[in-house]
């Protein structure tokens, strides 16, 4: 009984940053990403807007949006110009995760639409999608964490962030739950194992380290 009571937690909600992260995206959607930081200023938002995103989440959105054709045809064409594609074990570490019966969950910068695209293109399953851009706070403010652990009844211990870049670091910081750098992405493995819980130097360490260890964390 005794040892039931003080078993550690596990993860059960892991959130993915995108770009750098688990998608293998050009230089030059980082540094949109970058400019609508600074062009946009941030927004605290009322209890009621939280509200009404958290069922909104509570949906599982990201499966069931529809993009326009036009949407479709731009992304096609972005994806054959600069060659975008997942990270090597990416997809095969979110259906890993599935088949654990873990929440997989996307926090990031990037357009809904875009990640949407990428997600029906690979037939790829994720429970949540939140945009930066849709609750008008970008990394590495922390609500967009905040909101997911609402939606999906996770306490901090059970959740982690995994990401490329110190905003995806100091996000999960700012809010308590651990976090996982990527070292192959937009940001300084070095600078970026300083402050991360677990850090390694490509999601392919990423995925063997945690298809041994998951039972841990």
């Amino acid at each position: 009984m005794f040892i039931f009571l003080f078993q550690k937690r596990r993860v059960e909600l892991f959130i993915f940053d995108w770009d750098g992260t688990l998608w293998d995206s050009p230089r030059i959607f980082h540094y949109f990403s970058e400019l609508a930081k600074k062009l946009r200023k941030q927004k605290k938002l009322s209890e009621k807007e939280k509200i009404e995103i958290i069922k909104e989440l509570r949906k599982k959105q990201a499966q069931i949006q529809k993009l326009r054709k036009i949407e479709s045809f731009i992304y096609s064409l972005v994806m054959l110009i600069f060659r975008e594609h997942p990270k090597k074990y990416a997809i095969k570490a979110i259906k890993f995760l599935k088949k654990k019966k873990k929440k997989i969950a996307i926090f990031t910068d990037a357009r809904r639409s875009r990640v949407i695209f990428y997600l029906k293109k690979y037939n790829i399953e994720v429970d949540y999608l939140v945009t930066s851009r849709e609750i008008k706070n970008f990394k590495p403010s922390s609500l967009g964490i905040e909101l997911l652990l609402f939606a999906t009844n996770t306490k901090k211990s059970e959740a982690i962030m995994i990401g490329d870049s110190k905003e995806d670091i100091l996000a999960a910081k700012n809010i308590g739950i651990k976090s996982i750098a990527i070292g192959d992405g937009f940001g300084s493995i070095e600078e970026l194992s300083q402050i991360s819980d677990f850090s390694f130097k490509d999601f392919p360490s990423f995925y063997k380290w945690l298809r041994r260890n998951l039972s841990k964390i």
